[in-house]
């Protein structure tokens, strides 16, 4: 028997948003494919709610219905109330006022989401100059101000590149400045963190955490990984297939959840100390309890890999480097090195893994090895 779900509870300050019975759905080739079903929640003022499921349970599905976004050909029912006004009830017109300036949103992919053929500061000083009225100028030092506060290096001279010139990570912190320029009510994190590697991820979070107690903000974070979850949330709500199956706190949801897809997500999460030894637990929909019964068991890692003895590849001293633009007319040219003298082998059979921080010189290195630079 799963747990009662109880997706309401909230602490005792009055909820910031109000969700009721959200039923999102698109015409299929028999009967509507509903990819929310009757979904429920509150989050309230400097509360961090975490959303988790896997991929096509519907998470984003929720947070693009909330700022009106989905596509023409999705129907909407249910409720979501802000201030006494329901989000699903206003023009498009109103949904602007709303949007940028009282919610905003981090979405997944950072290079997709900004304008490539916008500068930096273009594409910041805009929200500033719709929402607040500011000029050109004062929305770039205000700009400016905030990729300072998300620990972007050069603030002023990033003002003036565009998004391909930025690592993933700085991609994602600027995303993160641009959503926090008009102070908004609510944050809206999609997978904010998927791509980046370990060390920027935590450093996301935390700037998160920072900025959410300066402002007061609240955050709705939409996610797969479930220890981005334990380390962030206060509370969270489990989806499958568009539907509720947990809520509670994070204690409630990790330690003491009855629900058999909970477990078998918990279950299912990666040991950097064991490897498992049998397949994942599969959890059906008719057959719950018993999937999620056998829970994957673990041995010890192979202490001495076996590996191939011929040679496939061979790197010696490999070097990428990239002009970087005069800073003034007739000033020295410089060059930025992505990679310096790098050497590996490797061998047929084998898989070799290259680790670093974001923009430590690992895409610009297999790029080089395959000249696609």
């Amino acid at each position: 028997m799963a747990a009662a779900v109880n997706p309401m509870a909230h602490p005792t300050t009055a909820p910031l948003l109000t969700v009721s019975n959200l039923t999102i759905s698109y015409a299929g080739a028999a009967v509507p494919v509903r990819a929310v079903d009757a979904l429920s929640f509150a989050i309230s003022t400097g509360e961090t709610l975490g959303i988790v499921g896997e991929s096509g349970s519907g998470k984003t599905q929720t947070a693009l219905a909330l700022l009106g976004l989905l596509a023409e050909t999705a129907t909407v029912a249910g409720e979501v109330l802000y201030n006494g006004q329901d989000l699903l009830r206003l023009s498009q017109t109103e949904l602007n006022r709303i949007r940028g300036r009282k919610f905003a949103m981090i979405f997944q992919d950072p290079m997709t989401a900004l304008n490539p053929h916008l500068t930096i500061g273009k594409q910041m000083a805009r929200v500033l100059e719709r929402h607040q009225g500011k000029s050109r100028n004062a929305a770039l030092a205000e700009a400016a101000r905030m990729l300072d506060a998300v620990r972007i290096p050069e603030a002023v001279r990033r003002l003036a590149q565009y998004p391909h010139e930025m690592s993933g990570g700085m991609r994602q912190r600027i995303m993160i400045a641009t959503a926090l320029l008009c102070r908004p009510d609510l944050l809206i994190a999609d997978e904010p963190t998927t791509a980046l590697d370990v060390t920027v991820q935590a450093q996301i979070l935390q700037l998160l955490r920072e900025l959410q107690t300066e402002l007061h903000t609240a955050i709705l974070l939409i996610t797969h990984d479930m220890g981005v979850v334990a380390s962030t949330c206060d509370r969270v709500l489990v989806m499958r297939n568009g539907r509720l199956r947990d809520s509670g706190s994070v204690d409630e949801v990790f330690y003491a959840s009855t629900e058999p897809y909970t477990r078998a997500l918990l279950a299912a999460v990666p040991r950097l100390d064991k490897v498992r030894d049998g397949r994942l637990a599969v959890v059906n929909d008719n057959d719950d309890a018993a999937a999620s019964s056998a829970a994957p068991s673990f041995a010890a890692l192979p202490t001495t890999p076996t590996l191939a003895t011929e040679t496939l590849l061979t790197v010696d001293n490999i070097r990428v480097t990239f002009p970087v633009e005069r800073a003034r007319w007739l000033g020295p040219r410089h060059v930025l090195t992505a990679v310096s003298d790098v050497s590996f082998t490797l061998r047929k059979g084998e898989t070799l893994g290259i680790v670093g921080e974001s923009g430590c010189g690992k895409s610009s290195l297999a790029r080089g090895v395959l000249r696609l630079v």
